[in-house]
């Protein structure tokens, strides 16, 4: 890649992953950066900014934060399961028809993990920012002995988490699709069932995904929707107690 083509639409992001429980200053950030923005598009009945999750070990947060000004532009969680614990689908469609947590239990043997709470700052928009996201959370999943991953995607989020070897759930609904929250709006659920052979995956995007997971600490110029970002990646996360990861 030529020295022009680096400078090109480059904005300087550094992308951390941490366990909410280990970092709650730069979890509560992270909150407060989303509240902002909720904000800012009329969005009421906001949730706290100290929610009980910030407590929570195996909730793991990915922030996206400018290196410019060292605020945070961007995140996600990944929402690791146990019996002992709900999870942001299951209390989500808790009124729907069908049983969300007898499916999560029933996908649970090899562990699941939910990647959910995506958020983008109106600065970062239209910048391919999601799948960088979700990019880098499916990454960690094999390293923490993760096997299995579910997300809740929208008509506009499901094709971003298809190409990255999640299928649709089928049993329920409509061959999978359902109406939530309201009529006007398509849903999914979606599995990754194998977070290591990521089957179904699209060539490119495995490929970025195996890279991250050999080498959580890179540097990398990513390029979506024609955007040149260039990410300094710390993904690295010590794998917890294996007790901590079973569900029976």
């Amino acid at each position: 890649m030529t020295p022009s083509a680096v400078k090109k639409n480059v904005s300087p992001l550094k992308l951390i992953a941490f366990r909410a429980s280990e970092d709650k200053a730069l979890a509560k950030r992270c909150i407060r950066a989303h509240l902002k923005e909720l904000k800012s598009i009329g969005v009421k009945n906001i949730a706290s900014s100290n929610p009980d999750w910030i407590n929570d070990p195996d909730v793991i947060v990915f922030c996206l934060i400018s290196l410019e000004t060292n605020a945070p532009v961007a995140g996600m969680k990944l929402d690791i399961w146990n019996k002992n614990k709900s999870l942001p689908i299951i209390d989500s469609l808790s009124s729907q028809s069908f049983d969300m947590k007898k499916i999560i239990q029933d996908h649970s043997q090899r562990s699941v993990a939910e990647i959910c709470g995506l958020w983008v700052s109106n600065e970062a928009s239209g910048m391919g920012i999601s799948k960088i996201l979700i990019r880098a959370a499916v990454s960690t999943l094999s390293n923490l002995s993760i096997g299995k991953s579910v997300a809740f995607a929208s008509q506009y989020t499901i094709k971003t988490i298809s190409c990255m070897g999640y299928q649709i759930y089928s049993k329920i609904g409509d061959k999978g699709m359902f109406h939530y929250p309201t009529k006007d709006f398509q849903s999914y659920v979606a599995f990754l069932y194998d977070t290591s052979k990521l089957e179904g995956s699209e060539t490119r995007e495995k490929r970025l995904i195996l890279e991250l997971q050999k080498n959580p600490k890179l540097i990398r110029l990513e390029n979506e929707k024609s955007k040149n970002i260039l990410i300094q990646y710390d993904l690295k996360l010590v794998k917890k107690e294996a007790h901590l990861f079973k569900t029976a």
